[in-house]
């Protein structure tokens, strides 16, 4: 049941997150000072890599399904 909590988790922080990575990769190249096309390319590819690393360290919470299960039971001596 979790894992079914954490596929959709996981499928709304994409949709969240990756657009807002292609939009840092181009402010990035429009507003900041590179020196080669290469360190624009890793800088970007280092960002979605911190973003992918945020979304699977995401804590997910399960919902709760009711009171806990009571124990097992000791007889009175």
């Amino acid at each position: 049941m979790t894992k079914q909590y954490d596929r959709e988790a996981m499928r709304y922080l994409s949709w969240a997150l990756y657009p807002l990575i292609a939009c840092y990769a181009v402010y990035a190249l429009l507003y900041e000072t590179h020196r080669s096309w290469y360190s624009w390319v890793l800088n970007s590819l280092v960002g979605a890599v911190y973003t992918f690393g945020f979304i699977l360290m995401c804590p997910q919470a399960e919902p709760r399904r009711g009171p806990p299960a009571p124990g097992p039971r000791r007889q009175a001596t």
